[in-house]
């Protein structure tokens, strides 16, 4: 459960809070909950209108019945780790009593701020219940009124999905053209691809790009990545404009649809791997797009999305915390984590993990020599340790790159010294450095 309670800052004294135009319900609210978020509101701290919530444990403890006793410590330990491994620092969260939190947020309105608390609930859900199910995840948004008594307005953390998509589409309300449309094409049953037609863009190509385990020794992830066509015709919307911007959400559609039929199809023949799908910041950042995209998301079959990772692309410098927790809330449902693939070295990984950001990483490009690369891979991880992101990293063509991704602790590598891309992923395999080294033609030898 979760309950949001709507900022009273800046509203005079005695006035009437307005009403609700969905059904609500009276409930009572512990006296400390209203007590402490009077207390923050009129503190020092900026808090948004709408950004105080409380997190509620009392379905799994109903869930869980006889059992809460014995393992509540340790659920209560899991939901801290939780909301610290996701909120900002300049948030607050305190546990109330035995089965509420309160958190509140510094910047994120209150439909972002929904979506975050109620991925929070759907995981401790998941990990505890082991139940991932959205339409379980029930979020209260309560409103104080002034005798002192709550309203409650109840709904699902899918529903509160379908509410962030017809947000978007009100905005494209009058917009000429709507940007790029999407059509069902009558094969694709799990998700729908995206018509390029209209837009006179060359139709997208998506092939599968192999990535080692550092750790565990096996190539068992793959990323979407665009043929050498594709490429090509990515690398000229650098210019900018409308086509560098469609460009970069036909071929994120083509990626999500390619990963998700094939992985379909895949799973009924009993593979299993890891599967990255890119996604750019326009995709997602500029509204006509994100409706799109969403509802392409929201056709993934839920028991592919434990194998899922979706991976940002193109971020631009400076993107604030508020804007990349939001971009991370709404992609979190649909995977398991949410990976970002930085230019620039100098970003702080330290907002990307508490926006929700599970992993970083770098893409060399063929002019970058064996000293930079080295160079840049070992600040990238100094940097992820620090906050608790795993890495990855793409370009590693020789033995000197190899082994000095594994000295600086990178956990994930592609390249050609790890493999081609490929029309369809492969099952897991395993094998050492060397046999990679020597099937992919790299000399043997280490960087002196």
């Amino acid at each position: 459960m979760m309950t949001t309670m709507p900022s009273e800052q800046g509203r005079p004294h005695g006035e009437p809070l307005p009403q609700q135009a969905t059904a609500a319900e009276p409930v009572p609210i512990d006296d400390s909950f209203r007590n402490k978020a009077r207390e923050l509101l009129s503190g020092g701290r900026r808090v948004t209108a709408g950004c105080i919530h409380l997190i509620g444990l009392a379905d799994i403890r109903e869930e869980l019945g006889s059992r809460w006793e014995a393992v509540k410590d340790r659920v209560h330990d899991y939901t801290c780790r939780a909301l610290q491994r996701v909120l900002s620092p300049n948030d607050l969260w305190f546990r109330l009593n035995d089965s509420d939190y309160v958190v509140v947020f510094a910047v994120l309105d209150k439909p972002a701020a929904q979506l975050v608390c109620g991925k929070i609930v759907a995981n401790l859900h998941s990990a505890l219940l082991g139940n991932s199910d959205l339409h379980r995840v029930t979020v209260r948004t309560a409103v104080l009124q002034i005798d002192g008594g709550v309203m409650v307005e109840k709904a699902h953390l899918d529903e509160l999905l379908d509410r962030a998509v017809l947000a978007a589409r009100g905005l494209e309300d009058g917009a000429e053209g709507g940007g790029v449309g999407g059509e069902a094409t009558g094969d694709e049953p799990a998700v729908r691809r995206l018509s390029v037609a209209r837009t006179k863009l060359p139709a997208p190509s998506v092939l599968f790009r192999p990535y080692f385990d550092t750790h565990k020794k096996v190539i068992s992830t793959y990323a979407c990545r665009p043929d050498a066509e594709t490429a090509r015709y990515l690398a000229l919307r650098s210019a900018g404009g409308l086509d560098r911007e469609r460009a970069a959400v036909a071929f994120d559609h083509e990626a999500l649809a390619s990963a998700v039929e094939i992985y379909v199809d895949l799973y009924a023949n009993k593979f299993r791997y890891a599967q990255t799908i890119p996604v750019h910041f326009d995709t997602l950042a500029v509204q006509r797009n994100r409706r799109l995209y969403i509802e392409q998301c929201q056709a993934i079959p839920e028991h592919l999305r434990s194998f899922l990772a979706f991976e940002l692309l193109d971020l631009p410098g400076g993107v604030p915390y508020g804007r990349l927790a939001e971009l991370a809330a709404l992609l979190r449902p649909f995977a398991r984590a949410v990976m970002v693939q930085i230019a620039d070295e100098a970003m702080d990984l330290h907002t990307c993990a508490q926006a929700g950001i599970r992993g970083a990483g770098l893409c060399f490009d063929p002019r970058v020599t064996d000293h930079q690369a080295t160079d840049r891979m070992r600040l990238l991880c100094q940097s992820a340790r620090k906050s608790g992101l795993f890495t990855y990293v793409e370009g590693v063509r020789n033995a000197v790159m190899l082994h000095a991704a594994e000295e600086a602790g990178v956990s994930y590598v592609a390249g050609p010294v790890i493999g081609p891309d490929a029309e369809f992923p492969e099952h897991m395999r395993r094998c050492s450095e060397a046999q990679l080294l020597k099937q992919n033609g790299s000399p043997l030898r280490k960087q002196p």
